[in-house]
């Protein structure tokens, strides 16, 4: 099938892939993991939906740079769970260049 959607890189980037059948299988074997997984999706599209409003108010916020390159209100919740979680997942990217 063809893909639902096509990006283009503007800098170098490092791609993963998940197979869809063992994501599919871990999702149904562990809901605990299912949670966090489909939590974390929805953060990021809410993100992304959000994402022209937060720049519209980029000069009344106090500003954080965020992998969207957009400005992110640091005194709102959800946006820190989602700071946090990217600093989790750098740390864990530098883990697993360290170990390579």
């Amino acid at each position: 099938s063809l893909p639902a959607a096509t990006v283009t890189a503007v800098n170098d980037s490092v791609v993963w892939s998940i197979c869809r059948q063992q994501l599919q299988e871990k999702l149904q074997q562990n809901t605990d993991f299912a949670s966090r997984f489909y939590k974390a999706i929805s953060l990021i599209l809410t993100d992304r939906l959000l994402g022209q409003s937060y720049q519209n108010q980029a000069s009344k916020i106090q500003s954080l740079p965020n992998y969207y390159g957009s400005n992110k209100n640091i005194n709102d919740p959800a946006y820190l769970n989602r700071y946090a979680a990217q600093q989790k997942l750098d740390s864990l990217i530098k883990g697993c260049s360290a170990s390579a």
